[in-house]
Formats: C-alpha cells, sequence, structure tokens
C-alpha cells in the first residue's frame, strides 16, 4: 500500500471513532543518548535502539486517564534520517532557515497556516504549528541532542487546542539510544560545524509550493486531532482515547513528510 493510502486508511479508522462518538519539560536528553555511536552515527542501514515512553496529561478534568506506555524501538537508518512509527527521531541536518512561516488555502477552502521554526539556521525544528481559519489546532515542540554530528531527538511534545482552549499534551520521549554497528556511512557528514555546509542552495518558497499537498495534509491531520480529542474529552472512554492516538499517528507521519519534502536531508557531495 502507498504511503498516500496508508494515511487515508488510518485517517478513516479515527474518522469513524470520532464520528461515532459524535452521534452517541521533563529533561531526558543528557546521559541516556551518549551512548549513539562515535565518528558520526548516520550510517545507512545502521539501528537505532532504545526505548520509547509515550506520556498523556489532558488538561482539564477527565474522568479517563491513559496510562503511560512504555515500549522498546529499534530504527533503520536510511539516506540520513531514522524513522519511529512513520516519524522522524535523528536525522543528519537542520532546517536551511530559522524560520518557514505559510499560508494557503486548502482543498476544503478554508485558511490555513504551517509554521515551522528552528532557534537558528542550520538547528533541527524546536516548534510547529498549524492554524485553520486563524485558530491554533496543534503546537508541537521537539528537544534534540547534537551526537557526534547527527541530531537525535530527545522528546516531542505535542499540545492539542479547539478555540484557543489547551485540551490535551502527548510526550513522545526517546530514553537510553544506542547505534549498531554496520552499514554504509554517508559522505560529507561530519561534526556539528559541517551542518550548514551541507544544506543544499534552492528558493525556500519554490520548494514549498512543491509540497502544497503534503501541507495540506498536516492541516487536515491536525484537524483530525482536534477533532478526536474534543470527542475524548466530551465522552472519555478507551474507545474515543483510541480515535486520539490514531489521529496523532497520522499527524505525526503528515508532519514528518511535510518536513521530508520542504526540508529533505541530503548529504553534501564531495569533489
Amino acid at each position: 500500500m502507498s504511503s498516500t493510502g496508508k494515511w487515508k486508511l488510518a485517517a478513516g479508522v479515527a474518522c469513524a471513532a470520532v464520528l461515532a462518538v459524535a452521534a452517541c519539560g521533563r529533561d531526558i536528553g543528557g546521559p541516556a543518548h551518549r551512548t549513539v555511536g562515535s565518528g558520526g552515527p548516520l550510517i545507512n542501514g545502521a539501528r537505532i535502539r532504545g526505548t520509547l515512553m509515550e506520556t498523556v496529561s489532558p488538561l482539564i478534568a477527565t474522568s479517563y486517564r491513559p496510562e503511560p506506555v512504555r515500549r522498546d524501538f529499534s530504527a533503520v537508518v536510511d539516506h540520513g534520517r531514522a524513522r519511529l512509527d512513520g516519524a522522524t527521531i535523528a536525522l543528519s541536518r537542520g532546517l536551511p532557515s530559522a524560520a518557514s512561516d505559510v499560508e494557503f488555502t486548502d482543498r476544503e477552502g478554508r485558511r490555513a497556516r504551517v509554521v515551522a521554526h528552528a532557534s537558528a539556521a542550520g538547528l533541527p525544528p524546536k516548534g510547529f504549528q498549524v492554524y485553520r481559519d486563524g485558530q491554533l489546532l496543534v503546537d508541537v515542540t521537539f528537544r534534540w541532542q547534537n551526537i557526534d554530528g547527527a541530531w537525535v531527538l530527545g522528546e516531542r511534545t505535542l499540545t492539542v487546542y479547539d478555540h484557543g482552549r489547551a485540551l490535551l499534551r502527548h510526550t513522545r520521549a526517546l530514553d537510553g539510544a544506542t547505534l549498531a554497528s554496520g552499514g554504509l556511512r554517508l559522505p560529507g557528514l561530519g561534526g556539528t560545524a559541517s551542518l550548514a555546509a551541507i544544506l543544499l542552495p534552492q528558493r525556500l518558497e519554490a520548494q514549498w509550493y512543491r509540497c502544497l499537498g503534503e501541507a495540506t495534509e498536516t492541516v487536515l491531520a491536525a484537524s483530525l486531532v482536534s477533532a478526536a480529542t474534543v470527542a475524548f474529552i466530551t465522552a472519555p472512554s478507551a474507545v474515543t482515547w483510541g480515535a486520539v492516538v490514531g489521529a496523532i499517528g497520522v499527524y505525526d507521519v503528515a508532519m514528518d513528510a511535510y518536513f521530508n519534502c520542504v526540508f529533505p536531508v541530503q548529504p553534501r557531495s564531495d569533489p
């Protein structure tokens, strides 16, 4: 099944659950990540292993509080990027600019805005917000560590909004990440100083317009997360929480596809 097909299938499952209901920082980025390889960890075919911890904090009173989830993970490095559950957890370069703020009319005729920003050019994403008709839907913050010239995700925190009210906070944190040996090293990946050198010259505006489809899917996924969260808050249960989990998974994948389209990870071609 294609990535678009998987996205539509996941979205359909989450939407069905939402419609059924409608009808009726912790700092973990220190020593835990210092075991990630040496001499440049982003090697094609290598595996990053560790523990994923997911916690949920409803920001308004609710009778159902999901339990934290903790599980081991293994992710394969592929062309400067490693993903877990479809979302990036390690990458070889940061954003080519400190901020990207775009507005457009989505396929439903509504005004959408997508904002991505880093602390500075050459650093990985620090924040990502999606708005629709002027209303903030989802606010995501990232915390990364530079390990031997690559960026490894420490924590991703997602806050869901509805009409200006924060409803829920979902955190994914990596702990004890280690890198298995093997694979082929990518060219041109060195320490922190080399991050700016591998940025390809390109007009960011032109790159974004090529990625309009990915931006639109990200906005729709954010809307799905907000709708599922409202359903969960209105009628908290394992069923409605399952819809939230599915919607967040769809959103993480859509957001990652948008980042990868606008800011593709491409190693420098050595002379």
